[in-house]
Parts: C-alpha cells; structure tokens; sequence
C-alpha cells in the first residue's frame, strides 16, 4: 500500500462525508422548502433558515474534529488573530450601507446587515467540515490530489445534479468549486484560520444572494476583496506573520 494513503485515515473521511451528506440532504433535495417558505419571523430573521443547508458539514466538522484531533492545525482565529472578525464586520458594514432590496418591504440597509451576516454564518458553517476537518484529513495527499477529492465532495454533498440542470450549468459549478477549494485551502496553510476562510467562502455566497445586478456587484466586492487583502497585509506585518500567501 503506498506510504501516502497508510497516513490517512480513510475511516474517519468516510463518516465525515456521510455525516455532512445526510444531515444536509433534506434541505439540499428541496424537501424542507415548503415548510421552510412558511416558517415567517417578524424583521425578516427567517432569513436564518437558510443555515440549515450548511449545518451537515458544520456538524461533521465538529464531530471529526473531536475524534480525530491530531490532523488538526487551524482554529476560528488561527494565526491572523481577530482579522477574521474584522473581515466579516467589513463585509458587514459595506452591505449594511449600501443595501440589499427586498420584497418584505424591510428596510434595504437593515436587509444588507442581515444579509451579509446570514451569509458569513452560512460560509464559516461550511468551511468549519471542508477546510476545518477535510483538508486537514487529506493533507498527505499530493495538493493536485487532495484539491480534486474535495471538491468532488463538494459537489455531490451539495446534490444539484439531482435538480435536473443542465450540463453545462454542472459543469461551471464544478469549476467553480475547483477553484475555490484550491484557493481557500492555500488561503488555510497560510492563516490557519477558518473565519478568513469563510470570509473569502462568503464571496461566493454574495454573489448568489446580494440583490445588485452583476457589474455593480462585481466592483463592490472586488472593493471588498481588496480591503480585505489590505487588512491581512497589514496584520501579517503587525504580527509578523511568516510565509506570505498574498
């Protein structure tokens, strides 16, 4: 058996799949729509219904990272400090004054704080399982290796392929995914910390979910990358910080 794969402990990713994959296979197949559109809270807080999709993984994460500790490198702060809270209060901020429309006729400033913070809980409860616990679990594996496995996870714990889309439209959202898992994981060798990661993971929630036509959407959050990036900069230098990623 090669070296590589005696140093993994296959049991341990199989349960964290199924864990991740169960748990959130009711809300992914649609099956939690109904009584999720008429689950209604006062201020528009229903909006936290949509947390339900990422707790498969957030669960999986805790659990495995409970029983299987020693792989484990990286914390919600890592070595970046608060810089994770501060990128998500950014996000915050930037939403929250700029706006979000809605059909709750709500107010669009308080609809962007809620969305953008419904999003970041939404991105850290995913990458609490992805980063967290699955890119420690497999970081024997060569990177080409590891980034390709979890992204296929990725992709069939999120089950679209099931919806009836077009190929091409699973495709893009594998490449998507390809992509992302590359970046985010190089983003954790680098931080450590699962808040940045899920910072950078709720980008792509943001363009999904922010009420803003694309090109308006894209320059803000290209702003916002690059405050974010700017931040980091300045924290790797304040805390000296080794390695530099970015």
């Amino acid at each position: 058996m090669n070296p590589t794969q005696q140093r993994i402990n296959w049991k341990y990713v199989f349960l964290f799949v199924l864990i991740a994959v169960l748990i959130s296979a009711p809300a992914n197949l649609g099956l939690l729509s109904d009584t999720l559109e008429d689950f209604n809270l006062p201020f528009g807080l229903d909006q936290f219904k949509l947390l339900v999709q990422g707790i498969g993984p957030f669960i999986a994460g805790l659990v495995l990272r409970k029983l299987n500790p020693s792989i484990v490198n990286s914390t919600p702060r890592g070595v970046y400090k608060n810089t994770g809270w501060m990128l998500f209060g950014i996000s915050v901020i930037l939403l929250t004054v700029i706006g979000n429309q809605n059909d709750k006729g709500l107010n669009p400033h308080y609809w962007g704080a809620l969305t953008a913070t419904v999003l970041s809980m939404h991105a850290y409860f995913e990458e609490t399982g992805w980063r967290g616990y699955l890119e420690h679990a497999l970081q024997h594996l060569s990177e080409p290796m590891r980034v390709l496995l979890i992204a296929i996870v990725w992709y069939l714990w999120h089950l679209s392929f099931i919806s009836g889309d077009s190929m091409g439209s699973e495709v893009l959202f594998f490449l998507i995914l390809l992509v992302g898992t590359w970046l985010l994981g190089r983003l954790l060798k680098q931080t450590k910390s699962i808040l940045i990661v899920a910072a950078f993971h709720s980008i792509f929630n943001l363009m999904q979910w922010w009420d803003l036509s694309i090109t308006p959407k894209v320059v803000w959050l290209s702003v916002l990358v690059l405050v974010w990036v700017s931040l980091m900069r300045y924290q790797k230098k304040r805390l000296k910080i080794e390695d530099e990623l970015i």
